[in-house]
């Protein structure tokens, strides 16, 4: 009935949906179906920009919706279904909300990188960066990859807060960054400069502390040499006057010990 008329067929899956007495089985094959017309009619010559957008809209409000319905009454258009269709219209949209759905952020990162999408890699970096910081060390391989990438606009002030970024979560080590920087031959010294200079300077106040704390073990590691050897080969004048558990002024018998306090007897057992 509806083979030559897909205007109408959508109008009539619409009002299919919109019924209360649906299944969830019956309810999913119809927003599977819808689904698949927004993005064929869509994607058909006739269609006007415009309405183009406004069916990827739809068909973008039916996976999120059907996404939410799916915690409460398992009624979700199938993952493998939004894939397949989204793929064969041309629809990355789909794709991307399905790995949002699963938390795929490196994988769809890496499909904007592939496509050489730069604006796509710099707002999938801005929105799923703090979620999976790993994407941070793949944009710095990206943006770095060829002067065209690097030559786009916003892309060397992202570089700037990707370096900042991995400097300040440690992802990477400077000589990692250096030599990833170094693949593509498109990032000059003077747009790492910043960043080495920090980094330099940061590990130089660490030498720095590092030799200090050396120089207080080895005078602590000689008083304590000197400690023993006294210890080992001098007297020593046991001088206490209380007892250092009960404070008590000492009286026979009293047990003395080499580090100098000295009990009562009859303290020791507490």
């Amino acid at each position: 009935s509806f083979i030559a008329h897909p205007t109408e067929f959508i109008t009539f899956l619409e009002a299919l949906i919109a019924q209360n007495d649906l299944s969830p089985l019956d309810k999913a094959d119809l927003s599977t179906a819808l689904f698949e017309m927004y993005l064929e009619s869509g994607n058909s010559p006739t269609t006007s920009l415009s309405d183009k957008q406004k069916l990827q809209e739809k068909a973008k409000d039916l996976i999120t919706s059907s996404g939410e319905r799916s915690q409460q009454e398992a009624s979700s258009i199938d993952t493998s279904n939004v894939l397949l269709l989204s793929s064969l219209s041309h629809f990355p949209a789909g794709t991307t909300l399905v790995r949002e759905r699963a938390n795929l952020y490196t994988d769809i990162f890496r499909s904007f990188a592939s496509a050489k999408d730069t604006s796509g890699v710099i707002s999938a970096l801005r929105k799923y960066g703090p979620e999976d910081p790993s994407i941070y060390t793949l944009a710095l391989s990206y943006f770095s990859s060829s002067p065209s990438v690097l030559s786009e606009p916003g892309v060397k002030d992202e570089l700037q807060r990707i370096l900042q970024k991995i400097d300040q979560q440690n992802l990477m080590a400077p000589l990692q960054v250096v030599k990833v920087l170094s693949q593509g031959g498109a990032v000059t010294m003077g747009m790492v400069k910043s960043y080495l200079a920090e980094n330099i300077a940061r590990e130089r106040k660490e030498i720095q502390t590092n030799r200090k704390l050396i120089d207080s073990y080895r005078t602590e590691t000689a008083s304590k040499k000197a400690e023993l050897e006294d210890l080992s080969n001098k007297p020593i004048t046991f001088q206490g006057r209380r007892c250092s558990s009960c404070g008590g002024n000492h009286d026979l018998p009293t047990v003395h010990f080499m580090c100098k306090h000295s009990f009562h007897q009859r303290c020791l057992n507490n």
